[in-house]
């Protein structure tokens, strides 16, 4: 009796664990409110609206695709963009054939989810791959979604390192972990006036690319942190998602008074 007791409560452990398993994989999905196009996206374009749409497959999940929707919802809350969510996989006939002939603007866009940027009624760009936070960022930039990324700073392309020196980095990867810490930084950037460049090392799994992050800044550091740069080497760094902890370490390195 005392044996199948106990494995009653190990089954019943087991279960807790497995749908609590289920309901953290899905937390950013339960917060994306997915709209209806024909109802939504009509009434914008005429009315000459600006915005923009995200498309999904929620049948065909994939760890790109969870990453993507973190990065958007990321943008959306930093900076109140206008995004209409779809689900390719939910869509009835009359969606089906609206999205598809977005999907035929452009070469490429047979993979998803991607995005399209709506401009005063006309679709004016689609991004493929949303992995590039750069090009996602240039095209706001472009049509004026956003008027710029301060306090985050991009690299430029043609010169992808840090040129003067104490400059401000952030090292973030695509986890749930990482995106937290980054709007904690982006807030206290805010509050007390100060900018910081931005390096995504891709996955923390991913020891190959965050390997050749730090060879690039000739120094180990953990994911997520800040490091301030000198002679394009990192010369001091944190990890602590303290808030006081990086306010202390901004002080340290003179990033702030």
């Amino acid at each position: 009796m005392k044996k199948k007791n106990i494995i009653i409560i190990f089954l019943v452990l087991l279960i807790i664990f497995v749908l609590s398993l289920l309901l953290f994989s899905n937390s950013d999905k339960q917060n994306v409110k997915y709209e209806k196009i024909s109802n939504s996206i009509k009434e914008k374009i005429d009315n000459k609206g600006s915005f923009i749409i995200y498309i999904e497959d929620t049948k065909n999940v994939c760890t790109y695709c969870e990453d993507t929707i973190k990065f958007i919802k990321y943008l959306d809350e930093i900076y109140d963009l206008d995004i209409y969510y779809y689900d390719y996989s939910k869509l009835d006939e009359d969606d089906y054939k609206q999205v598809e002939k977005y999907l035929n603007v452009f070469e490429g866009f047979s993979i998803m989810p991607t995005i399209f940027l709506v401009k005063d009624g006309e679709l004016k760009s689609g991004i493929p791959d949303l992995s590039r936070e750069k090009d996602v960022i240039s095209e706001l930039l472009k049509y004026e979604f956003i008027e710029d990324t301060k306090p985050e700073m991009y690299f430029d392309e043609e010169n992808d390192v840090l040129i003067d020196d104490n400059e401000l980095l952030l090292i973030y990867s695509f986890e749930d972990s990482s995106y937290k810490y980054r709007k904690k930084l982006y807030d206290l950037a805010r509050k007390y006036s100060f900018n910081y460049f931005v390096e995504i090392t891709g996955y923390v799994r991913d020891f190959n690319y965050i390997s050749e992050v730090r060879k690039k800044y000739k120094s180990s550091f953990v994911v997520p942190s800040i490091a301030v740069i000198a002679d394009n080497k990192i010369i001091d760094y944190s990890s602590s998602n303290n808030e006081e902890d990086i306010i202390s370490f901004l002080k340290k390195n003179r990033i702030i008074s």
